[in-house]
């Protein structure tokens, strides 16, 4: 590509910044990243299965359940027999897990006003149109 820079270059740079700010909501939560986007996943009172939510991290089955088994060792999951079939497993916040939820929630909410008051609406719809676009894109 030469002199021309390249898109890529930009998105490493969007990722290594955002990176900052995820490693800073790591220490406030005393969580790492995978386990942070295991209980952004879920929502207050929904019960899923280990599986579904490997998928919704993006992660294969073994590291989910890895990732899981941290979760119920802190007290931010629980995991109980599905009442419909006794072979399935299902999973969800505990009250330590929704209430760290909503820490993060408040993190992520400080984040998206330091970001708004950089940018003006206009430009924030310009960036939503992109993302979308990016994100077809992978």
């Amino acid at each position: 590509m030469g002199i021309q820079k390249r898109i890529m270059d930009d998105i490493f740079l969007l990722k290594r910044r955002c990176m900052f700010k995820i490693e800073d909501l790591c220490a406030e939560t005393g969580l790492v990243p995978r386990e942070m986007a295991a209980i952004e996943s879920l929502d207050a009172g929904e019960r899923v299965s280990a599986n579904e939510l490997s998928r919704r991290m993006e992660l294969s089955p073994s590291r989910g359940s890895r990732v899981v088994e941290h979760l119920i060792q802190k007290c931010y999951l629980v995991r109980e027999t599905d009442p419909h079939d006794r072979r399935a497993v299902l999973l969800y916040l505990s009250e330590q897990g929704v209430e760290q939820k909503r820490r993060i929630d408040m993190l992520k909410d400080d984040c998206e006003k330091l970001l708004r008051s950089q940018i003006t609406e206009k430009e924030i719809d310009v960036v939503r149109q992109s993302m979308q676009i990016l994100k077809k894109a992978f």
